[in-house]
């Protein structure tokens, strides 16, 4: 099934999919800078404190990280919507990351908060490779005629 703007629902799904992992991302993030103090309290509760070994600092990690790989989704979903194949190829490892990343973020018994946020995480990352592999976006990705990006691009720019 087709919407409005041509493309498949499935297409639209992915791309509201990883716009709700950006946006989650976003709150995870901010949630980490917050509460920075209890989250590393909570994860490393086997060091003293007076250990001559430094806690670790999540903050910078988390927020280029977030950072690196939300402007990455968010470039390869407009790009998968403007029809390119490679796009959709690269979204599957960014979320197949996403997807094993939980998975082994989970397996380091993480705060409570931060359970719920990678469960979900995990969730939405599955359902978003199962979608950008349904047989509507590989007819919609490979046309019977081939698509120029350019001309899409200054025709959009036109109207």
């Amino acid at each position: 099934m087709k919407t409005d703007s041509g493309r498949p629902q499935a297409v639209e799904l992915v791309s509201r999919l990883f716009w709700t992992l950006v946006v989650g991302g976003l709150l995870v993030a901010v949630m980490v800078v917050v509460r920075r103090a209890q989250i590393a309290a909570d994860w490393s509760p086997l060091h003293p404190a007076d250990a001559t070994i430094r806690p670790v600092s999540f903050v910078p990690v988390v927020l280029v990280l977030y950072g690196f790989i939300a402007v990455t989704v968010l470039v390869l979903v407009d790009l998968l919507r403007r029809v390119q194949e490679w796009a959709r190829w690269a979204l599957s490892i960014v979320g197949g990351g996403l997807f094993l990343g939980s998975f082994a973020v989970l397996r380091t018994s993480p705060p409570t908060s931060l359970q719920w946020a990678l469960t979900c995480a995990a969730a939405l990352a599955a359902v978003a490779l199962l979608l950008l592999w349904h047989p509507s976006v590989g007819e919609y990705l490979s046309p019977a005629e081939p698509v120029d990006p350019v001309a899409e691009i200054a025709a959009e720019t036109d109207s």
